[in-house]
């Protein structure tokens, strides 16, 4: 009875179509008149978009799955009627107002989401091409693209949803992220998830849109009149949770609601990059006002994004690394960033680090970049780089990393097969005080005991190891040697001399290897 309902033309109505929607085996009715030419083209249509209207079952939208299986079993002349007359309806219920929470209750479930999973099922589909004429193809195209930018902040995770938004502007491409710029804004929920899509689908120009947008959001944050608006909210909040704060602990949740929109913005500004974001991040990251954490944050957002051919940023970038007051958290991003650029642009610089810093940690970290992004012939380039004569204020720590970073071929590319052991043996005799003790601190990570015999005849050497001042925290020069009558206990050793160096730091600790 039911193949012979569906089988006759005239048995079959409007009303029928649309009892079918709700009805056990109304899917298979509507795919059957979808699919037989014996019906009049207008039924068809609509027997189509009542399976895209369907409600889901068991979770699922089957009906919108049915109907583009249905017209890919059409001829191409056939489905191309289906599918004009269904665009206008696809188009309009997509165009439609998003519905908003009414008198303060929750938002009402969205109507269009059927008709927007519709419309990507039929550009999307991977078995045949469904919509082939270009005219209908970019106004489903421009449809979505419409949906997405209506209620960018709710439709984008809506999990009622068949096809997720970034599924379809990934599918869409560049086209669809030209408008997204436009919806960044200080009381944006979804800057971070607007900024992905554009880094990972949108052209050139609207990242660097999307960039300037994102600046103007930085700057609106960090002034009073963004403090101001959020004011009034946060004692709403407070007094939601019957919370009484002391002016003092308002003040700091202000703060922190800044701070935490901050964090947003630079996460997304590193996601985009631009000329815009790295230009303001390179001045925020310089300006002593703002707090250090949130210098962090911004030189944290150009990563990836600095441009290492650009000399502006990259005398900016190395100012900020060998700053004398520069805070340790932001000079190491800032060497980070240095280390991004070619060697000959930044060596000079760093050399002149080296000698002029009167920090010994800042030439540490210096060092180390300029090593990283050295190869093991230059090693004497950079060992007389150095500090020279008795090499005051040169940290024991030094002298053991820089020899075992020259050593490690994962940091020091070795090169014409140039050894870090042969480069660095002339020094064993001779050199500044510096240049000598970071040559035997090559043995200390590098060493064999078949090294040790060599090592034993500089044992009586009388260089001075160099003195560091008050100042400089952790350069002391000690080593930790068994306590005499125990052992088992360690007890610190003044380094007074290279010949203690070889004795009590570096032979040791070969002696010790299994």
């Amino acid at each position: 009875m039911m193949a012979g309902a569906v089988g006759t033309g005239c048995r079959v109505s409007e009303n029928d179509v649309h009892r079918w929607e709700s009805t056990e085996h109304g899917p298979e009715k509507l795919v059957a008149v979808v699919t037989h030419d014996k019906y009049e083209p207008s039924l068809r249509i609509q027997s189509a978009l009542a399976l895209v209207r369907m409600k889901p079952r068991g979770g699922r939208r089957v009906g919108i799955t049915k109907m583009v299986d249905a017209l890919a079993q059409l001829s191409p002349e056939a489905r191309r009627m289906l599918v004009a007359g269904m665009v206008p309806t696809l188009v309009e219920e997509m165009g439609k107002p998003p519905p908003v929470a009414q008198g303060g209750g929750q938002i009402p479930p969205d109507l269009s989401i059927p008709y927007k999973d519709a419309a990507f099922a039929l550009l999307s589909y991977d078995k045949t091409v469904l919509v082939g004429d270009e005219e209908p193809k970019q106004k489903l195209t421009a449809a979505l693209i419409g949906w997405i930018v209506a209620d960018f902040e709710h439709r984008y995770d809506n999990a009622s949803q068949m096809f997720g938004v970034e599924q379809v502007v990934r599918f869409l491409g560049a086209v669809c992220t030209k408008p997204l710029p436009k919806l960044i804004a200080t009381d944006s929920r979804k800057i971070s998830d607007i900024a992905k899509l554009v880094s990972e689908n949108g052209d050139q120009p609207t990242k660097e849109e999307a960039s300037g947008k994102l600046v103007e959001v930085a700057k609106a944050t960090v002034d009073q009149s963004w403090l101001d608006k959020m004011k009034p909210i946060l004692e709403e909040a407070n007094r939601a949770q019957k919370l009484a704060p002391t002016p003092d602990q308002f003040k700091m949740q202000l703060e922190k609601a800044q701070d935490e929109q901050l964090e947003r913005v630079f996460g997304a500004m590193r996601k985009v990059g631009g000329r815009a974001v790295v230009e303001y991040c390179l001045e925020f990251a310089g300006n002593t006002k703002h707090s250090e954490d949130r210098r962090v944050r911004a030189l944290a957002a150009i990563e990836g994004n600095f441009d290492t051919k650009n000399p502006n940023d990259v005398q900016r970038i190395l100012a900020l690394a060998g700053g004398e007051e520069t805070p340790d958290k932001i000079r190491d991003l800032a060497f980070l960033r240095v280390g991004e650029v070619p060697r000959d642009k930044v060596i000079n610089k760093l050399y002149e680090i080296f000698t002029h810093n009167k920090k010994w940690q800042v030439r540490w970290v210096a060092a180390q970049v300029a090593i990283k992004m050295s190869t093991t012939d230059q090693i004497p380039e950079i060992i007389s780089k150095l500090p020279g004569g008795k090499s005051e204020n040169f940290a024991m720590t030094e002298a053991l990393t820089y020899g075992d970073w020259m050593g490690n071929t994962k940091t020091m590319a070795e090169k014409d097969g140039k050894t870090a052991r042969a480069q660095l043996s002339p020094f064993l005799k001779e050199g500044a005080t510096a240049a000598r003790f970071t040559a035997f601190g090559f043995f200390y990570s590098h060493g064999a005991k078949t090294d040790l015999e060599m090592l034993s005849s500089y044992e009586g050497d009388k260089l001075p190891a160099p003195k560091c001042d008050d100042k400089q925290k952790d350069c002391e020069w000690k080593c930790y040697i068994p306590k005499e009558g125990k052992p088992d206990e360690k007890e610190p050793k003044d380094v007074g001399t290279l010949g203690d160096f070889v004795k009590y730091c570096i032979e040791p600790t070969i002696k010790a290897q299994k």
